[in-house]
């Protein structure tokens, strides 16, 4: 087992386009009624959110392409042993 952490800001949660208000979400799910106030209690928006300390594998996806992202994620685990020739994965 590994924890891989992908961090992103709440910003990257909302869509951005320029004819709509940044701040309405960009689904219509969970997201969507966490700031309206239908869903109480939920991380990262009206319950704290407490960042992994221990991840294995940290993905900032504001500064790395989700190719690139998948690439480092499929490196660790070949490194790790998780995956590779000798296994089965």
């Amino acid at each position: 087992m590994l924890q891989l952490h992908r961090m992103t800001s709440r910003e990257k949660r909302y869509t951005l386009d320029p004819g709509r208000d940044l701040r309405t979400p960009r689904s219509e799910g969970s997201y969507a009624k966490a700031p309206a106030g239908v869903l109480k209690e939920f991380t990262g928006i009206s319950d704290p959110y407490e960042e992994p300390k221990d991840a294995e594998i940290v993905i900032k996806t504001a500064e790395v392409t989700p190719d690139k992202a998948a690439k480092a994620i499929m490196l660790y685990m070949e490194r790790e042993g998780f995956i590779g020739v000798n296994n089965n994965l």
